[in-house]
């Protein structure tokens, strides 16, 4: 399910919200971009269908800078809505994870950024039901400034279960939304 989410600003409130349809709309079959676009229409009433969620375990929100504009940042990523999943512990995880960090890259340097973390934002562009090549966009549009936000998301010194069961967190809260079960049950709808 492709949903738009986002991380509110307001720390009394740092939860996911994830929004299930927009006029009407539903956002299960388009993609991030045509939804965003349904979001940005021009109107006078806008009737939203979000749902509230727990924040995820392990959240960290910084910048890496680069030590010269295009050097590059030094991170490959893996996974993404419709792609081989990047979550070797999961196969029907369709999140974006870190798969690797470049020796001498600006991540490196940095240091806080490790392999299995799941990338929530890109330069406040949400990463949740959005294609790999949305996100690989996303971290492409960074000259030398990269504003991120991660979350645990999977250990890649852990060996992979060789068969997990097809509901397994592994230790994310933010998990593949296919899995859930009744997703509107918390759901709220919001006119403005």
């Amino acid at each position: 399910m492709n949903v738009i989410s986002w991380f509110s600003d307001l720390p009394a409130f740092k939860s996911l919200l994830s929004f299930y349809q927009v006029n009407g709309h539903d956002l299960e079959q388009v993609s991030h971009g045509q939804a965003v676009a349904l979001l940005a229409k021009p109107c006078i009433k806008v009737t939203l269908i979000v749902r509230h969620e727990e924040p995820p375990q392990g959240i960290l929100e910084f910048s890496i800078r680069t030590q010269q504009p295009g050097q590059g940042f030094g991170i490959s990523i893996k996974g993404g809505l419709n792609s081989p999943p990047g979550n070797p512990n999961d196969a029907e995880d369709d999140g974006i994870f870190i798969s690797h960090i470049f020796q001498h890259g600006a991540a490196e340097q940095d240091g806080r950024l490790k392999v299995g973390h799941r990338l929530l934002q890109v330069n406040s562009i949400g990463m949740h039901g959005v294609t790999h090549e949305e996100a690989l966009q996303a971290l492409r549009q960074s000259v030398d400034r990269l504003g991120i936000m991660v979350c645990d998301g999977y250990d890649p010194h852990a060996s992979a279960p060789a068969a997990a069961p097809s509901n397994a967190h592994n230790g994310s809260h933010l998990s593949s939304f296919k899995r859930q079960s009744s997703l509107l049950d918390r759901s709220a709808c919001i006119t403005y």
